[in-house]
């Protein structure tokens, strides 16, 4: 019975060990951090492990509205964050019209703002744009970070923002385990967050 127990007990960690790898392929965005907001209720944002977008608010009532996603900039933040992004717009008037922005506030106090794209008045075209935008936020610990696509006059087209996943959240050194395997001797798994050790501890107290 207590071999019974212990092949029972290998066989559910090396399913653990299965699930765990597979999850944690991603880490990229936590998308239950990301508030969504927007100040109309037009436009759209979809956000995943790996991508955010923004659609800018297009409902014929002319007037400045906007959509924008944001989070806490956490206490284990990175010093920097490069966030790479692609951007175009159908506005008949040219995308100066609905430009991409980021805001990073505290208190309602804006404490550094710039344009993610900006385009001049009268150029029209629907090109797609893209770049790496590099902001400093280690010393914003705490502050929120915002990513906003605006509508300054809500008709006649959207932008369109697409952000692939950066990370916010410094990376801890991971602690790793060796173990054997019959098939190819030795392997390594490494656990960044401790995660799996937990898991494996709770499984064998059973």
């Amino acid at each position: 019975m207590a071999l019974f127990r212990k092949s029972v007990k290998m066989l559910i960690v090396t399913i653990t060990l299965i699930v765990f790898l597979t999850g944690k392929a991603n880490a990229g965005f936590a998308p239950q951090d990301w508030t969504y907001r927007s100040s109309n209720g037009g436009g759209s944002g979809s956000i995943s492990s790996t991508s955010l977008s923004l659609v800018s608010p297009n409902t014929g009532v002319i007037s400045s509205q906007y959509v924008e996603y944001s989070i806490v900039i956490p206490a284990d933040s990175v010093s920097y964050i490069d966030i790479p992004w692609t951007y175009r717009s159908t506005d008949v008037n040219g995308p100066f019209y609905d430009l991409p922005e980021y805001i990073i506030s505290s208190g309602g106090s804006n404490q550094q703002q710039g344009y993610i794209y900006y385009a001049d008045p009268g150029s029209p075209d629907s090109n797609v744009y893209s770049g790496l935008l590099r902001l400093p936020i280690g010393t914003y610990k705490g502050s929120t970070f915002t990513l906003r696509l605006n509508a300054s006059d809500n008709q006649l087209g959207s932008g369109y923002l697409d952000i692939a996943s950066f990370d916010l959240r410094e990376k801890k050194k991971a602690s790793c385990y060796s173990f054997s395997n019959s098939s190819s001797g030795t392997d390594k798994i490494c656990d960044p967050d401790g995660s799996l050790r937990k898991l494996i501890d709770s499984i064998n107290k059973k």
